[in-house]
């Protein structure tokens, strides 16, 4: 465990392992929510209403 991470929990006053598990699942979500963004992105600039369709419009070549 990094130096920096125990003293960010000290400061915080939680557990480490708290600390890690709960930056863990913010990042995933953050991250997530990019993908989620950029898949609205293309469904629109391909004029579909969703990601179904979008994978129907790949699988016949029609999107590069």
């Amino acid at each position: 465990m990094s130096t920096q991470l125990r003293k960010v929990a000290e400061e915080l006053d939680i557990p480490p392992k708290i600390l890690r598990r709960e930056g863990m699942k913010a990042f995933l979500e953050r991250e997530l929510r990019w993908l989620r963004v950029e898949i609205l992105s293309l469904c629109q600039k391909y004029n579909v209403s969703s990601w179904e369709e979008m994978n129907e419009l790949i699988i016949q070549g029609d999107v590069e």
